[in-house]
């Protein structure tokens, strides 16, 4: 898995890990506001739960999770 531009993330990736300049990496989506993740997009900007913008420039695929011993 490597850092995509955020232009190139497929429709059909909903939650992700994406990187905003300045900030450690977080968890986004585009579902609804109650998904469970602190990043969602809206009218093509991205916010938090609080409303406030953050520039999301890449995003990659969220890993699988661990696998149980």
């Amino acid at each position: 898995m490597e850092w995509q531009p955020i232009e190139k993330r497929a429709n059909d990736t909903h939650n992700f890990l994406g990187d905003v300049p300045g900030y450690l990496c977080l968890i986004a989506s585009d579902k609804a506001p109650d998904c469970g993740y602190p990043y969602m997009v809206a009218n093509g900007c991205w916010l938090n739960e609080n409303g406030k913008e953050y520039g999301i420039t890449h995003w990659m695929p969220l890993p699988p999770p661990p696998k149980g011993e």
